[in-house]
């Protein structure tokens, strides 16, 4: 059975339609140091930074921009699909985790991401809001580079691939 999208076609386009600055967005990366990992909108303004090393960067920075991107719509959608208590003693009472969506938690009554589990699993939960990310352009240097993402309603492919069980 497919699992239904947070938001409807027509939501999806008029979300898009009004708000310019999350139609796409780029993905700053280096390898100088520990590295680092930056999203900057469509107008170019810092939406997060992730440095470190030992997890998915790109998929920690993509959580972030999930979660200022689309804070309601993660917030329904964890209410939705986090059910199991997560974490010993009191931070059981608070935080609760999902079984369908890997790196999705309920904390204190909002939605909440840990991208470092990977790009893939962020995917994931953005197509279960109801949009998809593809590559638009990269340009690639020693130890820096870009990558270029275009924001779209999810299409049938990608619903497929993500929403079927």
């Amino acid at each position: 059975m497919m699992k239904r999208t947070i938001l409807t076609i027509e939501q999806q386009h008029a979300f898009l339609s009004g708000n310019w600055r999350a139609r796409s967005f780029c993905h700053k990366w280096s390898t100088n140091g520990y590295g680092s990992s930056t999203i900057l909108d469509a107008a170019g303004d810092k939406v997060c930074r992730v440095g470190g090393c030992g997890f998915d960067r790109f998929g920690t920075a993509l959580g972030e921009w999930i979660t200022a991107t689309f804070p309601r719509e993660l917030a329904a959608l964890a209410k939705r699909e986090c059910k199991k208590p997560y974490g010993p003693g009191e931070m059981s009472k608070r935080w609760k985790n999902s079984d369908s969506y890997y790196g999705l938690f309920l904390r204190d009554g909002k939605g909440a991401v840990d991208g470092g589990c990977g790009s893939d699993c962020m995917r994931k939960i953005l197509a279960r809001i109801g949009f998809e990310i593809t590559i638009a352009g990269q340009t690639e240097r020693a130890r820096t580079g870009e990558q270029f993402f275009i924001v779209s309603p999810i299409s049938k492919h990608t619903r497929r691939v993500y929403l079927s069980r």
